[in-house]
């Protein structure tokens, strides 16, 4: 029972939130907190349909036999692991170039 419910819990959090909110971190930079979990909540939404969309394009959901939670969950996680290497990156880029300017203009 527990179980079950921890299991939701954390499906419905990679479903209905992490996507989205990777994705408005990388794009929007200046939002506070509430108006970026609503954004997440229906970016979220907006990527899960064009996902479910091309598993079935291209062709795993006919190899399945329909679009199984497996397939939604290896996708998800994947795409999650490709924002998140957007979001890193970009940072990464933002403090190289502090570093760089403190060791050219000394500050």
């Amino acid at each position: 029972m527990i179980e079950d419910t921890i299991k939701i819990m954390l499906g419905l959090l990679l479903v209905l939130f992490f996507p989205g909110y990777l994705l408005s971190l990388i794009v929007f930079k200046k939002l506070d907190i509430v108006e970026r979990i609503a954004l997440a909540t229906g970016l979220s939404m907006a990527i899960l349909v064009p996902l479910s969309f091309n598993l079935t394009l291209i062709g795993y959901a006919a190899k399945t036999k329909g679009i199984t939670t497996k397939s939604v969950w290896f996708s998800l996680s994947v795409l999650c692991s490709f924002f998140l290497l957007i979001l890193i990156i970009t940072n990464h880029k933002k403090r190289i170039k502090r570093w760089v300017s403190s060791i050219v203009y000394g500050q």
